[in-house]
């Protein structure tokens, strides 16, 4: 049996920068308890190893009792994922960190995350219609969204801007990272068609945009295709439809234990 690895595999480098630095602080007694707001990455094998580490996930309604034990005396650390988070939740990290020298706010944004945001903030007005393309539940999505300053649109696929009434209008165009390129391609194209003054941003991550176009050359060149990560992950998901559609034997798996072996007594593997 050949095994091709894809030159791209494994975690991008904002996520790998994110779970390299919850590590190093697990480390540090200084940093007493450790959580993260949000899963710190969509990956359940890591999520469960630094759970076992004693690092908490929370969420927004959890900062007020983490914030209450920072003030009583005992250190607290709260760690931003590469998704990054809303303006306002930021700013209300901010005050309480100001407000608690106990109380630590340690943000791991993607810098191409943090990039979007500052293009939103740059160059939206309130008359401008803000487009993302990406999906509405994701919470990298959210974050953009709310650095907006004037009406906000999310699409999910070039489909949905042909129900959208935005000739004339003065559009920003903007897609989360981990998007599929060729629909993002499609999304372009339609403005370019439709509108004259539309300010487009290319933000898919690079190395997002590598690894699907890897993945696309490997399933013309192999057998069967493995995409490995969560279901969780937008990242993995893209890829996994990008090789259901590529190739004619496409399998997800999240670790070895759920890897369907007798589906691999089908493929010619000499």
């Amino acid at each position: 049996m050949k095994i091709v690895i894809g030159k791209y595999a494994g975690f991008c480098p904002g996520v790998m920068r994110a779970v390299s630095t919850v590590y190093k602080l697990l480390e540090e007694q200084s940093a007493g308890e450790i959580s993260t707001l949000g899963m710190l990455i969509h990956n359940r094998t890591v999520t469960a190893e630094l759970a076992q580490k004693g690092v908490a996930v929370i969420d927004r309604a959890d900062l007020e009792e983490v914030f209450r034990r920072a003030l009583a005396g005992k250190k607290q650390t709260v760690v931003l994922r590469a998704h990054g988070v809303t303006k306002d939740l930021l700013d209300q990290l901010k005050e309480m960190q100001s407000r608690c020298p106990l109380f630590e706010v340690v943000d791991c944004t993607c810098p191409y995350v943090r990039k979007i945001h500052h293009i939103v903030t740059e160059n939206t007005t309130p008359e401008h219609t803000l487009v993302v393309f990406g999906s509405r539940v994701h919470p990298e999505v959210q974050g953009i969204c709310s650095y907006a300053r004037g009406e906000v649109l999310v699409v999910e696929s070039a489909e949905e801007l042909k129900n959208q009434k935005l000739e004339n209008k003065p559009i920003i165009m903007v897609s989360q990272t981990t998007q599929k390129l060729f629909e993002w391609e499609k999304c372009q194209k339609f403005f370019k068609n439709i509108c004259t003054n539309a300010k487009i941003f290319d933000t898919i991550c690079s190395v997002t945009e590598n690894r699907q176009k890897e993945a696309v050359q490997l399933c013309k060149e192999c057998d069967a295709m493995l995409i490995i990560g969560s279901k969780e992950s937008s990242n993995t998901m893209k890829l996994y439809d990008i090789a259901v559609n590529s190739a004619p034997r496409a399998y997800l798996a999240e670790d070895a234990s759920s890897l369907p072996k007798s589906r691999w007594r089908y493929i010619n593997l000499e």
